[in-house]
Order: structure tokens, then sequence, then C-alpha cells
């Protein structure tokens, strides 16, 4: 997509993020919780928060239809090397709940999760029991 400002042609890649106001409270929760859930509606913007907020997180989407295979395979081993994950589109794969619920018990809570997708549907699909 192309947008035009001021005269000039210029491309998505080239558009300037606008920081959010509400990362320092996100970083704030991440730090007291191992697990932080953000939700919200298609297109505003969660995965561009994520991605530009938190590039010290490894980051992984579950949009990615080989990522998720390897994940619905074997999901420890995508973060068996970071202490902090960023997993976005999370309610793509509901098994990824118990596997973090694992993750974090298994590292006495050290390992932190950022999940972001669909309220709806990780609501239906059990997401919040399983990570209770």
């Amino acid at each position: 997509m192309i947008h035009k400002q001021h005269e000039r042609y210029i491309s998505r890649n080239e558009i300037k993020y606008i920081k959010r106001r509400i990362a320092p409270k996100i970083r704030e929760i991440v730090e007291k919780f191992p697990v932080v859930v953000i939700t919200g509606a298609r297109q505003v913007g969660k995965s561009t928060l994520l991605r530009n907020e938190f590039q010290d997180f490894t980051y992984l989407t579950m949009d990615d239809l080989a990522l998720r295979e390897k994940t619905r395979l074997d999901p420890h081993s995508l973060w068996k090397d970071s202490e902090r994950v960023v997993i976005d589109e999370a309610q793509k794969l509901p098994q990824i709940f118990d596997a973090n619920k694992m993750a974090v018990d298994d590292t006495n809570r050290r390992r932190k999760f950022i999940l972001s997708g669909s309220l709806h549907r990780i609501l239906v699909e059990g997401g919040v029991q399983a990570m209770s």
C-alpha cells in the first residue's frame, strides 16, 4: 500500500512508528506477571505495538504457517533459548496456552510471555482457563 504525504509517495515501511502511551504500563505489568495477554479488535495496532516496543523479546507469530506447525509439534523448542517471548496471534494455536503455562512453571516464573490476539477466540478456545 502506498500513502501520499506532502506530494511524495512513501511505502508502508517508511511510515514512522507512533509510540503508544500504553507501552510503559504493559512493560510494568510484564515485570510483575509471567504471562500478559493483549487483546483487541482486528487492525488496531497490537502487532505493531509489540514489534516496536518489545524488541528485547523474541517475536513469534502464529500467522506463519510453518512456525505454527513447528509450535504444534514442539512448542518448547521455540523459546528454549529465550526468557522473553511475544506470541502474536496466539488464538490460532490454542495448545500454546498449556505449553506457556508449563514453560513458566518450569522456570519458576522467570520466563515471560506476551500473548496477543483476538479476545473472543482466546476465551472461546479456553486459553484463559489454561493460564489460570
